[in-house]
């Protein structure tokens, strides 16, 4: 009777540990585009510090891990990038960047689930966010790892997938961006205006960007170990750029 117990109890531990899920996710875009508000949306809670500063502000590959609240059986490790794209008045310059990311690539061993391209402004057609596009998606990732575009700062948007839903359609046959999907957030959780009506777009915002992670992550990760070789490639063109 007892063998039979401890069977029975084996076996509903297997069974629960078949049923958690972790992704390696790597958060990218230009400086200010929200990826620290987008980090804290996810974790409700305040896990990473926004800046308001003027300059890049992001100077290292950040990761935050952890179980998601409400959602005990999801582990999300997340991965801040430097922002790219910026002059070399800011805090984070190309180059740095670059090397940021080869940092990153002998930081995530098991490799990655998805991508996550952050933006606050409604243009995507910009040479900065090309760049950043190129970077992450054609020549380091090579379009094998699943790409999510999320818009922060869609605060006043009702519903707040609003702008995704009335652009997605150019975003991919005009601009030939090859996003698996897109979510835009509200990251503001409380105000004095409207508390009620903030706090729901919030909640929403939370369930769409987890309910995208979820659906659209590779169940297995993508080892970037092959990549490394071309990322120091890309580090010296860079370098090579900003010199000249």
């Amino acid at each position: 009777m007892s063998s039979d117990s401890e069977s029975q109890q084996s076996n509903v531990k297997e069974s629960n540990s078949a049923n958690k899920l972790e992704y390696n996710v790597v958060i990218f875009g230009e400086s200010g585009a929200g990826k620290s508000a987008l980090i804290n949306l996810i974790y409700d809670d305040i896990v990473v510090k926004s800046s308001d500063c003027v300059l890049g502000c992001t100077m290292d590959n950040a990761k935050v891990t952890g179980s998601i609240k409400g959602y005990p059986d999801l582990t999300i490790n997340l991965y801040d990038t430097a922002g790219l794209s910026e002059s070399t008045d800011g805090n984070v310059p190309t180059s740095t960047a670059f090397v940021q990311l080869i940092k990153l690539a002998y930081a995530i061993p098991n490799g990655i689930n998805l991508l996550i391209c952050c933006h606050s402004n409604p243009r995507i057609s910009t040479e900065q966010f090309k760049a950043n596009y190129r970077i992450f998606i054609e020549n380091l990732c090579e379009h094998r790892i699943p790409c999510l575009f999320v818009r922060t700062n869609c605060d006043h948007d009702n519903p707040p997938n609003k702008w995704w839903i009335e652009n997605c359609d150019d975003i991919k046959n005009k601009l030939k961006y090859k996003f698996i999907d897109g979510v835009c957030v509200s990251t503001i959780k409380s105000s004095p205006t409207n508390p009620n009506v903030v706090l729901n777009q919030y909640l929403i915002s939370r369930i769409n960007v987890i309910r995208a992670i979820t659906t659209h992550a590779l169940r297995a990760p993508i080892s970037i170990d092959s990549w490394k070789r071309k990322i120091r490639g890309m580090v010296r063109f860079s370098r090579s750029i900003v010199a000249s």
